[in-house]
This record gives structure tokens, sequence and C-alpha cells, in this order.
């Protein structure tokens, strides 16, 4: 018995159309396909919270730091010893004073010196409704707590140091929040 062409090709497509529905094409069967893996959802980084006077734990580049709110000063005659000078106070603004002890026990020099300045990585201040506090460049010792310039401070291996960051807010401000690392801290402002 001989096949016409055109009867060769249909068979042969016939048995192709087959195969494929058994899932011998080199497909996945029908019934069982492969699940998709969903993408992992990215974890926000979680904050922690601190009161005033809890010694919070602040990573930096130098090592660990130890460092404490004390509390958040501001009064008139802050602001008039900044009144006049380069950091120029706006009107309805006060000055303040936020006091910080600092320990120092695992920080490393790089250049191996005892006493060296640094910058206070990972602390930054904010109002409660999220306005970044630019620390001032000028200060003073106050009330026996060392000037952070800048919010840089002087470290010395092995002590602990009471350093002061000075900044203005609008008078209107009852709090600040210190962001140490991955905690905030909210500070009550205290008119002195």
């Amino acid at each position: 018995m001989e096949l016409s062409r055109r009867a060769f090709i249909a068979t042969v497509a016939a048995g192709a159309i087959g195969l494929a529905g058994c899932g011998t094409s080199g497909q996945e069967p029908s019934g069982s396909a492969k699940q998709e893996k969903k993408p992992k959802a990215k974890k926000k980084a979680v904050r922690k919270t601190a009161n005033v006077g809890d010694a919070v734990e602040v990573k930096s580049n130098l090592g660990k730091l130890t460092i404490t709110v004390e509390g958040c000063d501001a009064s008139q005659s802050l602001t008039q010893k900044y009144q006049g000078g380069s950091e120029g106070i706006a009107d309805g603004n006060v000055v303040c004073a936020l006091m910080l002890i600092v320990g120092n026990e695992s920080v490393k020099d790089p250049n191996g010196n005892d006493g060296f300045e640094y910058n206070q990585a990972g602390i930054d201040f904010t109002t409660p409704d999220g306005v970044s506090v630019t620390p001032f460049s000028s200060g003073y010792d106050y009330k026996g707590y060392g000037d952070a310039l800048a919010g840089y401070m002087l470290a010395n291996k092995g002590q602990t140091d009471r350093e002061a960051v000075f900044f203005q807010v609008p008078d209107s401000t009852q709090e600040i929040i210190a962001k140490l690392g991955d905690t905030d801290v909210t500070v009550p402002i205290t008119r002195v």
C-alpha cells in the first residue's frame, strides 16, 4: 500500500500533535506546572526607641560608642550668646544645647593617638515633624559639657566625655528627636 505525500504529512502532523498533548514534546505536562517563586519583600529597618538617660550603643567607623542623652536646654541667654554671630539665628528661633555623655571605651584611633576628633557617625537630630536640625559649627563649654562643634566631638580613648551640641529650632518646639544609630530618643526641651 502506497501513501501519498499528502497523507504522509497529515499522519506525521497528527502524531506530533498527539505527542504534544501527552507532554513528551520537551514541555512540562499541563497538570504539573512549576510554582513560581515570589520575590522576597525587603524588610524595612525597624527603629528602636530609648528614653532620656538610657545608654544607647552606636556603631561608628572607629568602633562602638555608648551615648546617653541627658537633656536639652533652651533659653534666651543661650540665644543672645549666638545673636550677631556667624550662625545667623532666625527670628522666632531659640538656641538649644543637647547634652550628651559619650563613652569611648572601645573606640580606636586609626593613627594610634589617645585623643582625636571624629564625626558622630549615625547621629542626627530632627523635630517631631521630621525637619532636620543642623548643629552649629561654633560653641562653648556649657555647664561642664565640652562643645561638639558641627556634631564633632573630641574622643579620648578609654574615657567618657560630656559634650553639648548647639542648634536652633523655632521657639514653639517642645521636643526634638535624637537619632542615635538605629535608635530614636525623644528629648523634651527645657526652658532654663
